[in-house]
C-alpha cells in the first residue's frame, strides 16, 4: 500500500484488483536440486522471472561461497534453460568493487541476462561510511 500504486488515490476496490493483476511471483533458485530440475521448474505456469542466488548455491554445493567453475556452470544452466523458455533470469552482482561489479554484470549481460539485483545495503554503506571517515580524517 504506497502512493506510487495509487494507495488512497482511487476505490480500495479498484486498486486491490489491479494490484492483484500486477503480481509477480519470482522463485528464488539457490540449491542443486533446483538446478537439477529446473526444466520441470521453467513448466510453472504463469512463470515470467526467475532468481538465482549464487551464494547459497555455492554453499549447498560445498564450495563455502565461492564462485568455483562447477558453480558458474551451475547458473549457466539455469539462466540458459530459463532463457530457452522465454523466462527472464535475475542475477545479485555483489561484488567488491564498482569496477569488479561492471564486470561481472556485462559479463552476464552477454549471457543474455537482463535483470540484477545490484549491491546489498551493509556493503553500500559501509562503503560510504569508509569514504567519509576517510575524508574526515585528513
Amino acid at each position: 500500500f504506497v502512493r506510487a500504486g495509487s494507495h488512497g488515490l482511487e476505490p480500495p476496490s479498484v486498486y486491490q484488483k489491479r494490484s492483484n493483476e500486477q503480481t509477480l511471483i519470482i522463485p528464488l533458485l539457490e540449491t542443486p536440486s533446483a538446478i537439477l530440475n529446473i526444466e520441470a521448474i521453467m513448466q510453472v505456469e504463469g512463470l515470467k522471472v526467475v532468481a538465482f542466488g549464487p551464494f547459497d548455491l555455492s554453499v549447498a554445493m560445498g564450495y563455502d561461497g565461492v564462485r568455483t567453475e562447477e558453480v558458474e556452470e551451475a547458473l549457466m544452466k539455469g539462466v540458459s534453460t530459463a532463457i530457452k523458455h522465454g523466462i527472464r533470469p535475475m542475477l545479485p552482482v555483489l561484488d567488491a568493487s564498482e569496477e569488479s561489479t561492471a564486470s561481472t554484470l556485462h559479463r552476464w549481460q552477454e549471457k543474455g541476462v537482463q535483470l540484477f539485483t545490484v549491491g546489498v545495503d551493509k556493503a553500500l554503506l559501509g562503503r560510504a561510511a569508509a569514504g567519509l571517515l576517510k575524508a574526515c580524517r585528513r
